[in-house]
């Protein structure tokens, strides 16, 4: 409806209203006789001022200094009543009346009010109706391409379509003008920014084939606390970096990206995705106290590390949302967000996972997630040590408020259950958790793409100088089972891992990292078992090498990640 133009009474005198910028959506229109009038305030505006014509004369009206009148009663046909531009509700009456921004919605208490718009204007007025919407592309089809500022802003405003936040602050129907205007300059920001940025916007609408546009803008603008400026700056900053990603096609491949099998790595990085919640978003868990840094820094490097994080962004998050949505309610695109829940698991966390390294791959994984801002729906921390969820209460005052409203810590495992379980079904709940569904262990090794394997058994081993180390743990193979050993390692000095039958040496492999350069990068040995197979007891024996030189002495050594590849023979 924005600048165009529509008819209106006022004392009986035919007058056309119309926008002076086409920017400026109509908001509210009242109709009625004039005689008996209603009076409105005009509280707030998209822009400082706005216009109307009256009598060939346009007047400024300063917001918050004009009221606007208009009759109450509906009941002759001849009379238009009058519209104004950019109000917020705000009637001063008994009388039943609402006025809801960028839409019509005016109702009487006297019933069968006959329409207040002659036949023969019915196309001229039609701009008024309440059903119209200047967005004529069907949400789920708008794209960068064919999208108007004004569709969009309209969509921010009088979304139609719902999911389950609209109308809430900051996501579609729940802005306000201020908000909107942020939004406006934000848009017009990006138009400029693809002139010398032309790829700003693949950055912005990397989820434009599970998310509609108007959400996009929605999780951008709060981002930044709806500064347009803000998120701007940062795309601009951010574009190099993804366009590298970009140009690796975001590392569709986790294996090739990090060097490794990921069922191998998510047994040192345990964060896994299982089960939907109650509003059909992705559940991922977390089992930070089981980080294992060493054994992380054995399979890969923290600049591989990078492209699991694109990959999972990318490729592992969008699956599991259109896993999600396939249990939606109404089963469509629109209704779901692109917002996942967390649980973050502290039990068994210690001071030495929190290393150097450790606090790089934290760095790194909040670099990534920047891209894509606002994606966390709700995080409960539970199993929190008791120093923890004490220094929350500081921690807190320094974190948005929106964002620590989602999230909530417990030290206590009953309360924390019951947290869950208040978003998540019991059956889509793992049995870890007090569930029906699988173990976080049984959904890691969903990720191995072996379709022979059984289970993976992981030890890590450490050696001291010149010293020797035995596995905690015998591995048991069973009748009809064999096993396929591969030691990963970046020591800068070498070992040679035994493995046992019996207190028997059956096999064993002298394990090295791997140098490019001068650079120690992480390596890969395998331990060829031959017919060995079940049912027998295997253990873990390891003896430091003492290799390393001069020029690398202060380089991490003595940390050898064995892992046996337990199968089925065929």
């Amino acid at each position: 409806m924005a600048g165009q133009e529509g008819w209106a009474q006022d004392d009986g005198t035919m007058s056309t209203i119309t926008a002076t910028d086409n920017r400026v959506p109509v908001v509210s229109v009242c109709c009625g006789r004039s005689g008996k009038r209603r009076k409105f305030k005009l509280k707030k505006a998209l822009r400082k001022t706005v216009f109307w014509k009256r009598r060939n004369k346009y007047f400024d009206a300063q917001v918050g200094n004009v009221e606007a009148w208009a009759g109450d009663e509906l009941e002759q046909q001849e009379s238009f009543g009058f519209f104004y531009f950019d109000a917020q509700e705000d009637v001063i009456s008994d009388y039943d009346y609402n006025l809801h921004l960028g839409d019509l919605s005016l109702r009487s208490k006297k019933k069968g009010a006959p329409s207040t718009i002659p036949e023969e204007q019915l196309d001229e007025a039609s701009i008024l109706t309440p059903k119209q919407k200047t967005t004529s592309i069907p949400i789920e089809e708008l794209t960068p391409e064919n999208a108007t500022i004004e569709q969009l802003l309209q969509e921010l405003q009088n979304p139609s379509f719902k999911s389950p936040k609209t109308g809430q602050s900051g996501y579609p129907g729940g802005f306000t003008p201020e908000q909107l205007e942020q939004v406006e300059i934000f848009l017009r920001g990006l138009e400029e920014a693809k002139k010398t940025n032309p790829g700003i916007y693949e950055q912005v609408y990397s989820y434009l084939d599970v998310e509609d546009m108007p959400m996009t803008i929605s999780r951008c603008i709060r981002a930044t606390k709806f500064n347009a400026q803000e998120m701007l700056d940062r795309l601009i900053a951010n574009q190099e970096q993804f366009d590298h990603a970009k140009s690796k096609q975001f590392y569709p491949n986790v294996d090739e990206a990090i060097g490794a099998p990921f069922s191998v790595f998510l047994s040192q990085y345990p964060f896994v995705g299982l089960g939907r919640s109650n509003q059909s978003l992705p559940v991922n868990y977390f089992q930070a106290g089981k980080i294992n840094p060493e054994g992380i820094m054995a399979l890969t490097t923290v600049d591989q590390l990078e492209g699991y994080y694109w990959w999972s962004f990318m490729y592992k998050f969008k699956r599991e949302l259109r896993e999600a949505r396939l249990h939606a309610p109404d089963k469509t695109p629109s209704y779901g967000l692109c917002e996942a829940v967390t649980i973050i698991d502290l039990q068994g966390l210690s001071a030495s996972a929190l290393s150097s390294d450790t606090m790089d791959v934290i760095k790194l994984s909040s670099k990534i997630a920047d891209f894509y801002p606002e994606t966390l729906h709700k995080m409960l921390i539970v199993n929190a040590p008791g120093f923890f969820a004490m220094s929350w209460g500081i921690i807190k005052k320094f974190i948005d408020p929106q964002t620590a409203a989602r999230i909530q810590i417990f030290s206590n495992k009953n309360k924390a259950l019951k947290a869950l379980q208040e978003m998540v079904d019991i059956d889509e709940i793992p049995s870890d958790y007090g569930g029906n569904n699988k173990t976080i262990k049984e959904a890691l090794m969903n990720w191995s793409t072996d379709p022979l394997l059984l289970r993976q058994e992981v030890e890590l081993l450490y050696i001291k100088r010149r010293g020797k180390a035995h596995g905690k743990q015998s591995w048991e193979l069973k009748e009809g089972e064999r096993v396929d050993i591969t030691v990963y390692t970046r020591s800068a000095s070498g070992a040679k891992i035994t493995v046992k039958k019996d207190d028997n040496e059956v096999q064993s492999v002298e394990a090295f990292c791997a140098m490019e350069g001068d650079t120690i990068k992480s390596n890969n040995c395998k331990i060829d078992m031959g017919d060995l197979v079940g049912p027998c007891t295997l253990s873990l024996e390891a003896d430091d090498l003492d290799t390393v030189d001069k020029k690398h002495h202060k380089e991490s050594r003595g940390y050898f990640l064995v892992v046996g590849d337990v199968k089925k023979v065929v």
